[in-house]
């Protein structure tokens, strides 16, 4: 065995090979694909990927991971998805990391939505617009945060300002380099015809014409946030 190995080609060990940490590498390509596929609404095969890297991230203890990860899992059970984002909010402060605080307060907008209480989705968006500020380049991130908006301004009955921030999704949905096809297109999709019908088509056509010309901040600027 000792000359077999004398005649081989020296090769590295484990201990020299980036890669060593196999469960970190690997978790954190399932999150990116299962991020990916939640973009393109593939939510069960997205969950079951976000779900087997939470566990590999919980293993190794990579907590500012484990936070990043419970971002994701916002589909099928709704209850255990809360948790879990509440759980991600609380290791997301832990480690003081701003881009995961702003995701985790988005997304429980998102929730907060669906339950219809148009006041916690409110204080969420707030604080997640205060945890991370607007990107002046628009992401996937940013546009569902403003698919969030859109729909909070719906929900409280301001078809005007919904209807102009639903003109400036337009634009911009058409300018991001991926389009978004996940969970939140139909929500934002039946938000834009509840507010044509209560605007009424003329009126309508005018506010979501001159959406198309505001700026994120702008954007942002007609929702009331709570202090």
């Amino acid at each position: 065995m000792l000359a077999q190995a004398a005649g081989e080609e020296p090769v590295l060990g484990a201990e020299f090979c980036i890669y060593t940490d196999n469960d970190f590498n690997l978790a954190a390509i399932q999150w990116s694909y299962g991020c990916f596929l939640i973009n393109w609404g593939e939510i069960t095969l997205a969950t079951s990927l976000t779900t087997d890297s939470l566990q590999r991230f919980r293993k190794r203890g990579n907590h500012a991971f484990i936070a990043d990860c419970l971002n994701t899992l916002y589909g099928g059970n709704g209850a255990e998805a809360r948790r879990l984002l509440e759980e991600g909010l609380r290791i997301a402060l832990d480690v003081e990391n701003s881009d995961y605080l702003g995701q985790a307060c988005m997304y429980l907008a998102e929730f907060a939505l669906w339950e219809e209480d148009a006041d916690q989705a409110a204080h969420w968006l707030g604080q997640s617009l205060a945890y991370q500020a607007v990107r002046k380049r628009l992401t996937i991130d940013e546009l569902q945060r403003l698919f969030i908006a859109a729909r909070l301004l719906t929900l409280q009955e301001q078809y005007q300002h919904a209807a102009t921030l639903l003109g400036l999704i337009e634009v911009e949905h058409r300018r991001i380099y991926c389009a978004y096809q996940g969970p939140m297109l139909p929500l934002v999709n039946a938000a834009r015809t509840t507010v044509r019908a209560a605007l009424g088509v003329e009126a309508f056509d005018e506010a979501f014409a001159a959406g198309q010309h505001l700026s994120l901040g702008e954007a942002y600027s007609a929702i009331e946030i709570p202090s």
